[in-house]
């Protein structure tokens, strides 16, 4: 039996963004640290990530080599 896909949300928090683009943690800090990601910070811990900027990001970066 195959898992059922629940529908990718328009906006997300951190840990759904994360996901969608099957990173980890550390990266994902690493990547809103250094405002390489379109992301909103609410307050001091909050972070809402819109998947259309997600995915024109994502359409937009650079390729790295396979071991770069």
């Amino acid at each position: 039996m195959t898992k059922k896909r629940e529908p990718v949300p328009e906006v997300m928090n951190k840990t759904q963004a994360r996901e969608y683009l099957q990173v980890d943690e550390a990266t994902m800090d690493r990547l809103c640290r250094e405002q390489q990601i379109p992301h909103r910070k609410l307050g001091t811990k909050t972070y809402r990530f819109s998947r259309a900027a997600l995915e024109t990001w994502l359409a937009n970066a650079p390729m790295q080599k396979e071991g770069a």
